[in-house]
């Protein structure tokens, strides 16, 4: 899956590097709707591989840009995983099906960000609540009533490394199941005439709106 310049035109999409095409042509059905998907899946990925990373890069003693940087990427990997209306989610049986450790990995990964990150569900953060007892010669017991917060820490070697090598491998799975699927449909083009290529319609871009912000995407592809 190699990356291209896209340019719109009034809604047009216009492909750089193809000087002779002369149509960008929309296409549907099941497989494209897998492409668009995994197309998806391949920005966050990008995105999760920047984030972890500029994690190395960020200044040793800015622990705040580290720490949201390393959050991020845990966040963008999993989303790849999730159970969105709008995108068919990776499977990550089928991806780590001959890596055990692997599997089990991920979901340390996801459970980590679906129950300490993003909800507050876990041990990795603790808060208890107490009392100071006062020395026995005050006119009062309680000195104080105070509350204790920790958190973990999850930006260790020993994570660093999963992640590294959990979206390194997710990230090959989806390019070779990309390109598979790209070889089969330009297969089954090439069986159609020229002719009837030129009847497909083509592709149209709109920007969304803040009107939209609270709308599912709608499917494209059937």
């Amino acid at each position: 899956m190699e990356p291209i310049e896209l340019n719109t035109n009034n809604g047009t999409m216009h492909i750089e590097g193809f000087p002779d095409a002369v149509r960008v042509i929309k296409l549907t059905g099941e497989k494209s709707k897998r492409l668009s998907h995994l197309s998806l899946h391949k920005m966050d990925l990008l995105f999760a591989e920047s984030y972890f990373n500029a994690v190395t890069y960020s200044y040793e003693d800015s622990g705040l840009i580290q720490e949201s940087l390393w959050r991020s990427a845990i966040i963008f990997y999993i989303k790849c995983f999730g159970n969105s209306k709008s995108r068919g989610p990776l499977s990550a049986e089928r991806i780590y099906r001959n890596n055990p450790p692997a599997l089990k990995t991920h979901k340390e990964f996801k459970h980590l960000r679906d129950k300490h990150f993003i909800h507050d569900e876990n041990s990795f953060s603790q808060s208890h609540t107490g009392a100071i007892i006062a020395s026995k010669d005050k006119p009062y017991k309680i000195e104080k009533i105070i509350s204790t917060s920790t958190e973990a820490v999850t930006l260790n070697n020993g994570f660093y490394n999963n992640l590294r090598l959990l979206i390194n491998h997710t990230m090959n799975w989806v390019n070779i199941e990309y390109e598979n699927i790209c070889n089969d449909l330009t297969i089954e083009l090439e069986k159609e005439s020229y002719e009837s290529l030129l009847k497909y319609p083509e592709i149209q871009i709109r920007a969304p709106s803040i009107d939209t912000i609270s709308q599912t995407r709608a499917d494209n592809h059937s």
